[in-house]
């Protein structure tokens, strides 16, 4: 079948040649993690990773408890037995996971050509690694005086010359300031949800998650997304789920940027479904999903959505909208880090020197030399590799998405925004995004 695709690109054009290069991008993918050896290990990486938690004075932690610990705990002692408990992955995970990076490179030049898995997952979606290594490094050097802003007025508040990495979470958290209030009880967030999509205007265009075949869940418990991960969606047609594990989130302002995250995941799904074109093109690469995605994750930052929805005074949604939008840059900083040492991670750059390479120039902050031991935490090298490649792409995409909304709009609560969002950035895969992207900004 592989060959029978192939063959059939050389002398296909327009509609046909684009639904064959989508279809042969998802068999190059399924042929490499198909592959007995890495099938196996994907298995045992994803078990092992959702089963770890490392131990804090002999108590075992799940991965939700540290995050907290390192967020939101007043106590600097436990706040630093947290951050280097992380280090204990490294000996449990490790050497499971440099396993699969080494298998994953191994079977995809053999079985696709593409020299290295980056770059198989980048060009099913249309990508390269060269470009998206090249605009991460621009996206930390755009977004710098953010983080130097941030870090000068955590120094001046807190009277220190130096941050301590396993104070850094904790500090800004602290300095960013009413990123905790809990300004929307858990009882009001799918209410939130309901309706801030009404005054975007989708459900005019048939959108009520209220009803069937919108379910939403709030679960809560080990159990549920044990790899850091506050929300999944899944969605299939006549059939459209968000779960959200409440334990993730530092605080329900958070919990509500998520469930606008994936909410709008959702209703991007659902508007694909509905596309009238071939069933190849009812659906979106990765990075443009994840785009979407964040594009309604960013509503939380709309002074117009913290007044009408949160119910804030003028002043007050100013502060809040000025407060996430540091917390996003940051946020989105973290995301190019761990994308950046995917890519370096598989090309053969030592993990544990790539990781506090990069983890120094994203954060910021002078870490000790064993911080690179901390690489094997994050989980998705594991659940989902190639995943944090996507989701930075989809980050570039996002910025340029909400630049075109705002500057014709002025903020997403408006049914001409929604509008807009739905004739534009919910087309399918009939185009790649690239030539999409040129459209939009003309």
């Amino acid at each position: 079948y592989v060959d029978f695709v192939k063959r059939s690109l050389d002398g296909a054009a327009g509609p046909d040649r684009r639904e064959l290069e989508i279809r042969n991008h998802a068999i190059m993918l399924n042929a490499v993690k198909s592959h007995p050896e890495i099938s196996e290990l994907l298995y045992l990486a994803y078990t092992s990773q959702a089963s770890f938690g490392p131990e804090i004075d002999g108590t075992r932690l799940a991965p939700a408890d540290v995050k907290g610990i390192l967020t939101s705990c007043p106590d600097p002692l436990l706040r630093a037995k947290a951050y280097h408990a992380r280090k204990q992955a490294h000996e449990a995970l490790g050497r499971l996971k440099m396993a699969l990076v080494t298998a994953l490179n191994t079977y995809t030049p053999e079985l696709t050509g593409n020299p290295t898995y980056p770059h198989l997952v980048l060009e099913s979606q249309d990508a390269s690694v060269e470009a998206l290594y090249h605009h991460l490094l621009g996206y930390e050097e755009n977004s710098r005086t953010v983080l130097e802003k941030v870090h000068a007025g955590v120094r001046e508040s807190f009277g220190i010359g130096r941050i301590p990495p396993e104070d850094r979470d904790f500090l800004v958290h602290q300095y960013i300031g009413g990123l905790s209030q809990e300004i929307l009880p858990r009882d009001r967030l799918i209410p939130a949800l309901t309706r801030t999509l009404e005054l975007m205007g989708f459900d005019k265009m048939g959108i009520d998650i209220s009803k069937t075949p919108f379910r939403i869940s709030l679960v809560s418990g080990p159990g549920y997304a044990p790899e850091e991960c506050a929300m999944r969606a899944a969605a299939g047609v006549g059939d459209y789920r968000v779960f959200i594990n409440t334990d993730l989130e530092s605080s329900d302002m958070d919990l509500m940027r998520t469930l606008l995250l994936e909410g709008g995941r959702m209703v991007h799904f659902y508007a694909l479904d509905r596309l009238e074109t071939r069933s190849a093109f009812k659906w979106d690469s990765d990075c443009m999903r994840h785009a979407v995605a964040m594009l309604f994750g960013s509503i939380t930052s709309d002074e117009k959505w913290l007044r009408e929805i949160a119910g804030l005074s003028g002043e007050e949604a100013r502060y809040l909208a000025s407060a996430y939008m540091l917390k996003n840059v940051l946020m989105k900083r973290e995301l190019a880090a761990e994308a950046l040492f995917e890519i370096k991670l598989y090309h053969g750059e030592n993990p544990v020197e790539a990781y506090h390479e990069v983890l120094e120039l994203f954060e910021g902050t002078r870490l000790e030399p064993d911080a690179g031991l901390l690489w094997a935490w994050h989980p998705y090298t594991a659940i989902n590799p190639g995943g944090n490649l996507s989701y930075a792409l989809g980050l570039l995409i996002h910025d340029t998405m909400s630049e075109l909304v705002l500057s014709r709009f002025g903020t997403f609560m408006d049914r001409n925004a929604g509008q807009y969002i739905a004739d534009n950035f919910f087309g399918g895969m009939e185009a790649p995004w690239q030539e999409r992207l040129r459209k939009w900004v003309r």
